[in-house]
């Protein structure tokens, strides 16, 4: 069993756990150790379940942003996808400081698009 959000607590190691056959058939939890690191990895890697806390987030929007700059909505499609919200990726770029810039459509001179980066990063 593991938790996979937890917003004001650490996050506790996955517990190994089975379902035992109780009397009258009623059905109880036995509970065994904590997984390892190593175990905890293997789980995810065989499952495809990636946790998408703040930390996870903050990881996938650096990795997106390594390269210099990229469209806000393509970062958002990208997180969401990922199992990761909304909420959690705004906290994200506040956490990272990330920074914005608009790009303007040439005939009207409306924003069109959000382009993200990473401080320090080039544009």
């Amino acid at each position: 069993m593991s938790c996979i959000k937890s917003s004001y607590a650490i996050r506790p190691s996955p517990l190994r756990f089975k379902l035992v056959s109780g009397r009258n058939g009623v059905v109880r939890i036995e509970w065994g150790r904590q997984l390892d690191q190593r175990e905890v990895e293997e789980l995810a890697s065989a499952t495809g379940v990636r946790p998408h806390g703040l930390k996870d987030v903050c990881e996938q929007v650096r990795t997106l942003l390594a390269d210099g700059e990229a469209d806000a909505v393509s970062i958002k499609r990208s997180v969401v996808a990922a199992g990761g919200s909304e909420k959690t990726l705004y906290r994200a770029y506040r956490k990272l400081g990330v920074l914005k810039r608009s790009v303007r459509d040439e005939k009207t001179g409306q924003i069109a698009s959000w382009l993200m980066r990473l401080p320090g990063a080039r544009v």
